[in-house]
């Protein structure tokens, strides 16, 4: 697993093991010839994306991603994966799941998250970050198709733009992150098929015994 530090916040970039991608491979699967009995998760997304659903997660995703919460605290002292509020402790649980199957010309604008932390699964890139510049090809570096991209303000104050070089190479890679860092996904050009992901967000279990509602924490 790799950190990689933005002003003080960051990301864990990390490859998923055999298993986790095979599950993930099987929800896709059933997605696509199923797509009637999918729940839509449109309404609750920012996504230009036509095609977004929310899903059970793969078996092994929750231990896994315990593991890059550790990794990202170890960089970053202030996060906790467990709050105490008079003796009641609460701790992170994965909440939300979704897959988006984004085609041709759609895009994620700039946006965050709600909870601690949410994370991007790239199942499925069909292109080549190669042909994508090209289509522009005056364009200033790191802002082609395709990309994946965070922007948060530098230790100067300035705004600025981090992107991760999501093309095919990057399939079976997961990113984990702050819901609150504002991150984008440029649209692609040069293929027809599918770009899939799966995305999710983590937050603090607050359920209590005997309350019939949640706390905001």
């Amino acid at each position: 697993m790799e950190y990689t530090d933005l002003s003080g916040s960051g990301y864990v970039l990390a490859k998923l093991p055999d298993s986790i991608i095979k599950g993930c491979d099987e929800i896709i699967k059933n997605v696509i010839e199923n797509p009637e009995k999918q729940d839509s998760h449109n309404h609750q997304l920012a996504g230009h994306i036509k095609k977004e659903y929310r899903i059970n997660p793969p078996m092994g995703l929750d231990s896994f991603l315990d593991e890059m919460i550790e990794v990202h605290k170890d960089n970053n002292s202030h996060v906790s994966s467990c709050k105490k509020i008079n003796d009641q402790a609460f701790t992170l649980e994965l909440t939300d799941f979704w897959v988006n199957l984004q085609q041709k010309y759609e895009f994620n604008p700039i946006h965050n998250h709600a909870g601690v932390f949410s994370f991007v699964i790239w199942n499925k890139i069909p292109f080549h970050f190669e042909d994508e510049d090209s289509v522009f090809p005056e364009t200033s570096s790191g802002y082609s198709g395709g990309r994946f991209c965070f922007v948060y303000p530098n230790s100067k104050g300035d705004i600025v733009n981090h992107s991760i070089e999501t093309d095919n190479k990057k399939e079976g890679y997961i990113c984990l992150f702050p819901s609150t860092l504002n991150h984008l996904v440029n649209p692609f050009y040069t293929s027809d098929e599918y770009r899939i992901s799966m995305s999710g967000n983590i937050k603090f279990n607050t359920r209590i015994p005997g309350f019939p509602l949640e706390m905001e924490l």
